[in-house]
């Protein structure tokens, strides 16, 4: 995930949830998050575009932001 913030930083926000922070519960329920190892794609006005669950591979998450900015 570092390697993803490093190169699309300056044009998407990234924002981690910790599943056992309670403060963190409104907006793991606005995305349906009820687990670790689950990833949203947003886009600006808040809608999910995408979702991964469990292991990421960097190149296939890079291909899919690439096209998403496009």
């Amino acid at each position: 995930m570092d390697r993803l913030k490093a190169r699309f930083g300056e044009q998407i926000e990234f924002v981690s949830l910790n599943v056992d922070d309670s403060d963190s519960l409104p907006l793991r329920q606005q995305y349906d998050i009820v687990a670790r190892s689950q990833y949203i794609l947003a886009d600006a006005a808040g809608a999910s575009q995408f979702r991964w669950f469990g292991y990421l591979d960097e190149n296939a998450v890079a291909e899919r932001l690439d096209n998403f900015l496009g």
